[in-house]
């Protein structure tokens, strides 16, 4: 028997019928798929205070021998370039179309936010011993840089890509608008505050930005 998926006669109401890019996290390659999207639904993120803002939405997309299962942590992404990551997955209508709860983490900007970063490059002084020269690499606009809070660190523990050892000297994350390269030899400093990165942290992901593990450089420092 061949299940159809009709979105007007499963459910009374949606927002947006549409089409999305499809993209599970070990395929290379984008597909199509026509979805329905429910309502979002929008509140504060690791408690920083209204900057970072999460985003919860559902959309159905139809079940079948001949569509590709979507895959928690793939990525949708809507015509107006909006991406969003699949966190639950469930089959409803008698397995004729998939309910994928899907997340999106973005960074509220205000004018006048930046972090510098800076990278060390490394010399021998007169003794032998490497002394880190820092050279600033750019600087970032929209960062917001808060304290991690133990119970949301413990949490994260478990699903965490980034090393023990980072995490353990975390003190601070860091939330930016864009992507960039950023690695364990550079340091980030905003307001007057300066902290060593120590990894990335992908729990913490926003998805059309970057998320930083970071350890407060104690003291302070200016290059």
């Amino acid at each position: 028997m061949t299940l159809t998926f009709d979105p007007a006669g499963d459910f009374g109401t949606f927002d947006l019928r549409q089409n999305l890019l499809v993209r599970n996290p070990r395929e290379a390659a984008s597909r199509t798929v026509s979805a329905v999207r429910r309502s979002a639904t929008r509140g504060d993120a690791h408690a920083s205070q209204g900057r970072l803002l999460s985003e919860l939405t559902v959309f159905h997309i139809a079940a079948g021998d001949d569509m590709p299962e979507p895959e928690i942590g793939a990525t949708f992404t809507e015509a107006d370039g909006a991406a969003w990551t699949v966190v639950e997955l469930r089959r409803e209508a008698g397995g004729a179309r998939w309910r994928c709860l899907c997340r999106r983490r973005t960074v509220v900007a205000e004018i006048g936010e930046f972090a510098t970063i800076y990278r060390a490059v490394w010399q021998q002084n007169e003794a032998g011993v490497p002394v880190a020269q820092w050279i600033e690499l750019r600087r970032v606009p929209a960062v917001r840089v808060q304290p991690i809070d133990d119970a949301v660190a413990r949490q994260a523990d478990a699903l965490s890509q980034s090393s023990d050892s980072a995490r353990r000297r975390a003190t601070h994350r860091a939330f930016f608008v864009e992507r960039f390269d950023i690695d364990d030899n550079c340091r980030l400093r905003a307001g007057d505050q300066a902290y060593d990165v120590v990894g990335l942290d992908e729990q913490g992901l926003v998805e059309s930005g970057l998320t930083v593990l970071l350890e407060l450089v104690a003291g302070g420092w200016s290059p």
